[in-house]
């Protein structure tokens, strides 16, 4: 029991909080010297039809159609129906992506053990592109749930008064998986503006049928401290940088807080180059046995090779 939102609300704490921002350059900035390079993840979901740029043939849902125990009005239904004709699909296993996405729908509307199951695709068209299809899908919504509590286990850095209010959603109101997730998310920040990046809660799951409530323990490991230890700045000049690192809290010591790298980019905009992102100019060097963080942002843009 719980296994889904165990896997779900984990996976909400290792996402990163990344901005990338426009800036107008006004400096010149040195070429590059070496080749000093971060690994970054990326993100594989799938976007929205109008941003989709995978290659070969994409597949559109032209028409959703629900069956079944669906326990929702048509303005609802028709609702979910437009949510997921947004999306452009290219995996082979299509059809269970669009009934976990429905799935998705149902639980942020209280029917949390929700089950939902493509029954039947028909292809109303073809372009050179894109493939038109119509698909029924099967829902069984089961019975419909409010959230009971959220209670907190063996955090100290964070009272659970703290942690609870961090959820934007109210004990007694319908459970809304979405609005969790939310709350998974400043949960994490919360705890990495303090230093704590690798903080885990692990949740588990009370069901009252009888009641139709669902309570939400979390058991918080919070990890190790870290701090910031060594920091570089590339491109700029070295007074300079150690000036702008001062004022923006960056120094060797001091509490790491991943969301003051985003900050140092934004107030300096003026300083750094036109295209300068945290995401893919900012490399962090993990030091776990004494808690540390070593920092490099790389400003520099390599000059073009001569013809």
């Amino acid at each position: 029991m719980g296994m889904f939102l165990r896997s779900f609300l984990s996976a909400c704490l290792y996402l990163e909080f990344l901005a990338s921002v426009g800036l107008p350059q006004s400096l010149t900035f040195k070429e590059c010297l070496d080749d000093d390079t971060a690994n970054h993840e990326t993100d594989s979901r799938p976007t929205k039809r109008q941003e989709s740029q995978e290659n070969g043939l994409q597949l559109m849902l032209a028409r959703v159609t629900f069956i079944g125990e669906t326990a929702l009005d048509a303005k609802e239904l028709n609702g979910i129906a437009r949510s997921l004709e947004q999306w452009a699909y290219a995996d082979p296993d299509w059809t269970h992506e669009v009934a976990e996405r429905a799935r998705a729908e149902w639980q942020n509307r209280g029917y949390f053990w929700a089950t939902t199951q493509s029954t039947d695709a028909k292809q109303l068209s073809e372009t050179s592109n894109e493939k038109h299809v119509w698909l029924t899908i099967s829902v069984k919504a089961r019975q419909r749930y409010r959230l009971a509590g959220i209670s907190f286990r063996g955090n100290t850095v964070l009272s659970s008064s703290e942690l609870r209010a961090i959820f934007p959603i109210e004990d007694g109101d319908i459970l809304d998986v979405e609005k969790i997730q939310q709350g998974m998310e400043s949960f994490r920040k919360a705890y990495s503006q303090k230093g704590f990046v690798n903080v885990v809660p692990v949740p588990s799951l009370i069901t009252d049928n009888a009641s139709s409530a669902i309570s939400l323990t979390l058991e918080v490991d919070e990890g190790k401290k870290f701090a910031f230890n060594q920091v570089k700045v590339l491109g700029l000049d070295a007074q300079l940088a150690q000036k702008l690192l001062q004022e923006s809290g960056l120094e060797k010591g001091k509490t790491f807080n991943p969301w003051l790298l985003d900050k140092f980019v934004q107030r300096n905009q003026t300083l750094l180059p036109q295209d300068a992102d945290p995401a893919s100019d900012i490399a962090r060097k993990w030091n776990d046995n004494d808690g540390t963080v070593d920092i490099t942002m790389d400003f520099r843009r390599c000059a073009a090779p001569p013809k």
